[in-house]
């Protein structure tokens, strides 16, 4: 088996699957110039590749204890797997660490990406458990209820998450595609209604 490896996902999966993963969200702050991108490790569960996002460190992680779906990368980071999501290696982006010009950056990517080695074993353990857990049991589950992912209904509904078959560039296109259409179509809507109660006003209606 292969070692878990860092990736940054592209933006616009993360547009789409939002509407199925409410928790998700983007790493752009007020006032800020660039998003802080994605960056996690991939896991192979059950035929699909899931996503499983890294997050800050914070002052808050000092206190709280590790768990099947929380894990500490020393104090630099922390994995929550409760927040994986599927996502075909298809649309991952590898992070070559050794080429990125910010040398404190690439310092913290090459330290998270040592330990995450070093501990790989039991972060694929904890993943596999929790999605046994939330798989069969949903939220009956003392486990599975912390869970984000509802990993059944994805399966079913969401195939393009599995890694067999990774959605391509037309895959994305078209969605960009129903997003102008229906841009187009509301702007249309909403002009011949304003069209309309100008009218209505005019006429003394």
């Amino acid at each position: 088996m292969t070692s878990l490896k860092l990736y940054e996902i592209e933006p616009e999966y993360i547009d789409y699957i939002s509407a199925f993963a409410p928790h998700l969200f983007h790493n752009k702050k007020p006032g800020q110039s660039h998003d802080r991108k994605y960056i996690g490790i991939i896991l192979h569960i059950n035929g699909f590749d899931y996503f499983a996002p890294l997050s800050s460190f914070k002052a808050k992680h000092y206190s709280m204890k590790e768990s099947i779906d929380f894990i500490k990368i020393k104090k630099y980071a922390v994995i929550n797997l409760n927040n994986m999501f599927p996502a075909p290696l298809h649309i991952c982006k590898y992070i070559n660490i050794s080429i990125q010009r910010d040398k404190k950056y690439r310092d913290l990517l090459l330290a998270e990406y040592r330990f995450i080695k070093s501990i790989q074993d039991k972060i694929r353990k904890n993943a596999q458990m929790l999605y046994h857990f939330k798989f069969e049991f949903g939220i009956a589950d003392k486990i599975a209820v912390f869970a984000n992912i509802a990993f059944r209904r994805f399966q079913k509904s969401f195939p393009v998450c599995h890694s067999k078959s990774p959605p391509s560039s037309k895959f994305f296109d078209s969605i960009q595609a129903v997003k102008n259409l229906f841009y187009r179509v509301t702007v249309r809507f909403l002009c011949q209604l304003v069209q309309q109660i100008c009218i209505d006003s005019l006429s003394g209606k």
